[in-house]
């Protein structure tokens, strides 16, 4: 429906402006384009080919992951654009433009596609296009349109995206992560009678409550945990850092002060579409 409508038409006559030599030159003048402005550009071309791609290439409606994986592999290589002269892929914005300076991804479809998708060389004008330093943040800047993807965000300001970054991750860690117990076997220790006893059970009862402590990361996160930190444990510890103003960690402070990251869990990534919308994400 959305196909035929008039303002998709528009849509259409707008997007093939990219095309134009002027875009190309504007993009590749990399002496005076900032980190921030292909951050902005980059980030705001993958949202808009994914929404577009999404209308026109629509998702067989399966929410499994292996289907949901294998419908995104093809996807993503199939929605492409032409900057000027310059063809680009979702796989290539992302990998090689976006990510060329980050640590890279954990083993399965996703890193796997980090690994295939390599920078360009230099010699290659879409380099040009590429960020100078590593931007772990841009992870909550993309979006998906699946219910565990980020929202979309329009970007505008290039010297505001980095806070309007932070505000955009502490508000989907604070969605997704989240401070929850394993259900173990209680403990009913029966010497109540003895001190000794009564001293060991108390401490095995202070274990098991340790020991039950977990952390629930999103799978989205857990994708890309090594651009936060070298093992699941230090990026947590980040992440926790970036939603400290969101009112789920207030509250899991707030209830138990002396927490400390145990065990660490991941919920699976929904593949089902879902697009939700941050109309502003000034910071506080």
């Amino acid at each position: 429906i959305v196909r035929d409508s008039s303002g998709f038409a528009l849509f259409l006559r707008e997007v093939a402006l990219l095309r134009l030599p002027d875009i190309e030159d504007w993009i590749t003048a990399r002496s005076q384009r900032s980190d921030e402005e292909r951050l902005v550009f980059n980030l705001n071309l993958t949202n808009l080919m994914t929404l577009h791609g999404l209308v026109v290439r629509p998702n067989p409606g399966s929410s499994s992951a292996a289907a949901g994986l294998l419908y995104r592999s093809r996807f993503n290589s199939a929605v492409r654009y032409s900057i000027g002269s310059m063809v680009l892929d979702l796989n290539t914005i992302e990998h090689a433009l976006l990510r060329s300076k980050l640590s890279g991804v954990t083993f399965n479809y996703i890193g796997f596609i980090g690994r295939v998708v390599r920078p360009f060389p230099p010699t290659d004008p879409r380099s040009l296009m590429a960020l100078d330093h590593p931007t772990p943040l841009l992870t909550f800047g993309l979006c998906a349109a699946t219910v565990s993807s980020p929202s979309l965000f329009v970007f505008r300001d290039p010297k505001l995206v980095y806070q309007e970054l932070e505000v955009l991750a502490a508000v989907y860690l604070g969605d997704n992560l989240r401070i929850g117990t394993l259900k173990t076997g209680s403990n009913s220790g029966s010497n109540s009678g003895s001190n000794s006893g009564s001293n060991n059970g108390q401490g095995a009862d202070e274990q098991s409550i340790s020991a039950r402590r977990t952390t629930w990361i999103p799978e989205y996160c857990f994708w890309y945990f090594r651009d936060f930190g070298s093992s699941k444990t230090e990026a947590v510890k980040a992440w926790l850092y970036l939603m400290r103003r969101s009112s789920t960690y207030q509250s899991m402070k707030s209830s138990d002060p002396g927490f400390r990251v145990k065990a660490i869990k991941t919920d699976t990534y929904s593949w089902q579409l879902r697009l939700s919308l941050m109309l502003d994400v000034s910071p506080a």
